[in-house]
């Protein structure tokens, strides 16, 4: 059987055994975890709020570039035309693939290097649309969420005419 340990109205073991060894061992289900509230013999679930890294960007450049808001919410770039997209965010040194979304279905892979927490990803869009990014694009391949960005970033991608 599962059992917590109570100190405090709060989880401080999770054990299996036979029986109660102590009259602070409670009979715990398997969603109960080290750090759970417990009153009135009940189970309080609630976790602490998951701190999420913050993906701060800090500018956009280059020769596709048409316009951009201050606060990077809306990014107008050229179809073919590559801009850069720089920020920093507090992780170690490494690189991941950042999903975009597309407004017609799909998504656009682009690689990020995160070098000293700061990044830079060259961005090249082929098809002329409304691309996304959000928290739930950045999280998208992960197990669990990490990273958090505000504002959404909407990317419109101006068709090329020769």
């Amino acid at each position: 059987m599962r059992w917590a340990i109570i100190e405090n109205q709060r989880v401080i073991n999770v054990t299996l055994a036979r029986s109660a060894l102590a009259a602070n061992w409670v009979i715990a289900d398997d969603a109960v975890c080290i750090g759970d509230g417990y009153r009135n013999g009940q189970f309080d679930y609630q976790r602490p709020p998951q701190r999420l890294v913050p993906v701060v960007l800090t500018g956009v450049s280059g020769a596709g570039l048409v316009a951009n808001k201050s606060d990077f919410s809306l990014i107008t770039v050229r179809q073919g035309q590559t801009v850069t997209v720089t920020g920093t965010l507090a992780i170690p040194d490494q690189g991941f693939n950042l999903p975009v979304r597309r407004a017609a279905g799909g998504y656009e892979l682009f690689r990020v290097e995160v070098v000293d927490g700061a990044f830079a990803v060259d961005l090249n869009f082929a098809t002329s649309d409304a691309y996304l990014v959000t928290d739930a694009e950045l999280n998208k391949d992960l197990p669990e969420a990490q990273f958090s960005l505000a504002p959404t970033v909407s990317i419109d991608v101006l068709r090329q005419i020769d």
